[in-house]
């Protein structure tokens, strides 16, 4: 966080898949996939946020991971909020 005060990356790489489509045998490397993006940030205490953001032509929105320094929650809530604004 020395060149940049929030970072903004895709909290999901993927779509979640349909429940319906899960069993035992996929189910644990579909979670790991799916939280392979916040795994990174949760262990090392720093705040972050997730929200959604609309894809057109898409009935489920994509969700965007806004990710602070630590102790920058302020920074971090000010930035989610105009992004809120924004889409």
């Amino acid at each position: 966080f020395e060149r940049v005060q929030v970072l903004a990356l895709p909290t999901l790489p993927i779509f979640p898949p349909r429940l319906d489509s899960l069993n035992a045998d996929s189910l644990l490397p579909a979670a790991i996939e799916i939280t392979k993006h916040v795994a990174l940030f949760n262990p090392a205490g720093v705040p972050a946020t997730a929200q959604p953001v609309p894809v057109p032509g898409n009935p489920l929105p994509a969700s965007l991971q806004l990710v602070g320094p630590l102790d920058g929650e302020e920074i971090l809530v000010t930035t989610a909020a105009r992004v809120e604004q924004a889409v």
